[in-house]
């Protein structure tokens, strides 16, 4: 990518559209794409960002938008199941990786700033593209194996969040069974361990959370996405802790 303002489209402008469009508006030309919008139209495009939500016709709407506006590049910056990057370039045969976007929905545009962005691709050079094109908006890309680890990364890593939340909504419900206060005997033991361990390993630090429900839109659809391809007791006790907790609320 070179220093010249290219044609950016985004697909899905939606909380993690919008940001992603906020981003690139300060350097790039934008073009967008929503249910109720379309400024891309026929628009012959560098790159493409695709941020809709994965479903059953993923696959097919990311081709359509390919197809239509010919992008150099295509970006997948949603949460999707593993293989679904190598399955849409078996198709399309064009540039294409997968980037998942990281942080939390009201900092997002910061938090594409601050996180590290990994790209993976069924081809190295289109993932080393991508991250040219990340540093033209200050974002601190790095390329890994391939797709799979990106799809599978992301997957993980917010359900092993909801994991941590679902172990607490257990513990509070121990804390309850005894009339036990749930901030000292869980809270403050996790506070002072971390505490204790910052400094010489800190690689065992956790997480201290509160035990409320897990709503919002990306960890528990997230662990359905994750079913599609595991059958998992992890997995299974995490929705039946969270379906308990929505019960006593």
């Amino acid at each position: 990518m070179n220093d010249k303002k290219l044609n950016v489209g985004i697909v899905g402008v939606g909380e993690v559209g919008s940001s992603v469009l906020a981003l690139v508006s300060r350097v790039h030309n934008v073009f967008m794409r929503d249910i109720d919008k379309d400024t891309i139209k026929n628009q012959k495009l560098d790159v493409l960002h695709v941020c809709i939500p994965y479903g059953k016709d993923f696959e097919k709407i990311v081709i359509e938008n390919v197809k239509r506006n010919n992008p150099d590049l295509t970006i997948i910056e949603s949460t999707i199941l593993v293989k679904t990057t190598e399955n849409i370039y078996k198709l399309i045969k064009k540039p294409i990786v997968h980037s998942p976007v990281r942080g939390f929905h009201t900092t997002m545009v910061g938090d594409l700033k601050r996180f590290v962005k990994f790209v993976g691709s069924v081809d190295r050079k289109f993932a080393q593209d991508a991250k040219k094109y990340y540093k033209t908006l200050g974002v601190n890309a790095q390329v890994v194996t391939s797709s799979r680890e990106t799809e599978m990364g992301k997957l993980l890593d917010t359900t092993y969040y909801a994991l941590c939340i679902a172990w607490h909504q257990e513990m509070d419900r121990f804390c309850k069974k005894y009339n036990i206060n749930f901030d000292e005997a869980v809270t403050a033991f996790n506070k002072t361990y971390n505490d204790g361990y910052r400094n010489s390993k800190p690689n065992v630090i956790r997480p201290v959370l509160t035990p409320g429900f897990i709503g919002g839109h990306c960890l528990m659809p997230n662990i359905e996405i994750l079913k599609k391809s595991f059958k998992s007791d992890f997995l299974r006790v995490v929705e039946e802790s969270n379906d308990k907790k929505k019960k006593n609320i």
